[in-house]
């Protein structure tokens, strides 16, 4: 008698059962770590624009530049940094608008993401108190210094653009 080799039918749908379930588990654990990353990175570059903005504005102040009000809370996008030319030697009584303000972050921390998006927020004085970061205004993983966003808080799903109007 001849013995026909492979797997019965039972023997399969066994094996695609279990494939099945442990898809179940394995997917949903994937996504999460994948947001969680994105927010991560969000955070850390949230961070980045922090700091610079923080420096850059610091350095104005101390040499006697005003920093202007329409800085505070407006959605800035990354430009190339490749020519473009800023000049961080402030003088009394010059004021830091939002296009030298978005230039000299573009050509900093350009390399985070061109055309990627950021807010700072400003105390009285004009220094940063806060920042954000996003892809873009609509991606709702969007990173916060210096109050890092958890993910509780990525998953309501509020844009940079909810999270930071134009105006507040």
């Amino acid at each position: 008698m001849r013995k026909l080799k492979g797997f019965t039918l039972i023997e399969l749908i066994v094996v695609i059962t279990i494939i099945g379930i442990l898809m179940a588990f394995l997917i949903p654990n994937l996504i999460n770590y994948v947001t969680s990353s994105k927010l991560t990175a969000a955070n850390a570059n949230a961070n980045k624009v922090h700091m610079y903005a923080l420096s850059y504005l610091t350095k104005a102040t101390i040499a006697g530049a005003t920093v202007s009000p329409e800085i505070d809370g407006k959605v800035f996008t990354l430009k190339n940094p490749d020519g473009l030319v800023f000049d961080d030697s402030f003088t009394f009584g010059t004021e830091v608008t939002p296009e030298m303000f978005e230039d000299a972050v573009s050509y900093n921390l350009g390399a985070i993401g061109i055309n990627t998006n950021y807010a700072v927020r400003l105390d009285d004085t004009g220094i940063p108190v806060a920042a954000w970061w996003a892809r873009n205004r609509a991606d709702w993983v969007v990173g916060e210094y210096p109050n890092a966003r958890s993910m509780e808080e990525a998953e309501i799903g509020e844009t940079l653009g909810q999270q930071i109007p134009d105006t507040w």
